[in-house]
Parts: structure tokens; sequence; C-alpha cells
């Protein structure tokens, strides 16, 4: 295991330390200590602040304590792929699947909808794309007179969406929901294609 590896499992599991105790847990020098909590620091992993009861290193110094950030978790294993894949397969055998992708179109469609449909059609779906994050799905968006083609390259539902099917009409039933466009899903990573694709027209959607 490196070393910052085991400094970042210390402060996990100690909370905010200071140098000192961090080199004595972990059997290294305090320079080396230093070291890795600096380089950890710039990259936002780990923050800093005064030690109030640790004393002074030096004239005008005061020691610090390190504390993990929230952009730590990600340096820690998390088994939120199993956990969706056995709630998923739970909600379809009892068969609220159905209500629960409902209600997360509701929550995610509601609070936008009132905004949305003061802008004209065109700018509704950009809005909405936006509010929604989805640029981390690598979208490309062609607007046409006729109607829109949304090409998304990383799918940010595809392993969700092996498991139930419904999770990949989120994203179109959304947009009717929210900006009350029509929209439908022509291909699907999930079944194979290179990526997920999505069209639409600019007229109110037709309720389904």
């Amino acid at each position: 295991m490196e070393t910052r590896d085991r400094v970042l499992r210390h402060l996990k599991r100690q909370g905010p330390s200071s140098v000192g105790e961090v080199a004595a847990a972990l059997s290294l020098s305090p320079n080396a200590t230093r070291h890795h909590l600096l380089a950890l620091e710039r990259a936002a992993i780990v923050a800093s602040e005064p030690d109030r009861g640790g004393g002074r290193r030096g004239v005008g110094r005061p020691a610090r304590r390190y504390a993990l950030t929230l952009a730590a978790e990600d340096a820690f294993p998390k088994r939120y792929p199993e956990l969706l894949a056995a709630l998923l397969a739970v909600a379809d055998q009892q068969r609220v699947l159905d209500p629960l992708l409902r209600g997360v179109v509701d929550a995610l469609a509601t609070p936008l909808r009132a905004t949305l449909l003061r802008l004209p059609p065109r700018e509704r779906l950009w809005r909405l794309l936006q509010a929604l994050e989805y640029g981390d799905m690598l979208p490309a968006l062609t607007a046409e007179s006729d109607g829109w083609t949304l090409v998304a390259h990383n799918c940010v539902y595809r392993d969700a969406g092996c498991q139930a099917a419904g999770v990949c009409e989120l994203l179109p039933r959304v947009v009717e929901a929210a900006a009350d466009l029509p929209a439908e899903r022509l291909s699907c990573q999930r079944d194979g294609a290179a990526a997920c694709t999505f069209t639409g027209g600019w007229s109110p959607a037709t309720p389904r």
C-alpha cells in the first residue's frame, strides 16, 4: 500500500490529526509525513487548520491539524452499484419499480417546469439539460426546424439501465414532464449501441 493511501486511511479512522500524530502512527518521519499531507492538501483531498491546542512548531508557525475533505471519499471503496442493483431487483420483484421511476421523474421535473415553460421551446431543452447536469453524458445536441436529436456518448444510467429497462426512459420522460416537449429514445448503449440517441420535436408533448 502506498504511503499516501496509508495517510488517508489514518485520517479516515482517527479524524483530524497533526503531523506528529500521523508520523507516529505510521512510523514515518515528520518531514516525510508533512510532504505527503501537503501534497494531499494541494489536491484538495485534505484540508488543514491551526491546531489551537497543539502548541507551535516554531516562532510564528502554529502547528496544524489535517482532515479529509468530501473529495477524499472517492479514495475509499464504495459499493453503490451493488446496492443499486439489489434495490432495483427487489423493486421489480415487488412491482413497485414503475411507481418509483414515476416519482423520480416528478422529483426532477416539478421544480423546473414552471420556469422552463416561460421560455421558447429550444431554450427549454437546453436549460433543462444544463439544470440536470447532463454534460456528463458527453452529449451532442442537434436542433433543426422540425425537431431535435441528442446523442449521449456516455450514458450515466447505463448500469442501472442494464438492470431495469425503465431507467433508460428517464431522460425522455423528464423532457416531456419538465419542458412539455415530445421525446423518445431511439438507441441505447444497454443494447450495444455506441451511444444513446434521443429525439423529439418542438410542439407540446402528447400525454402518455
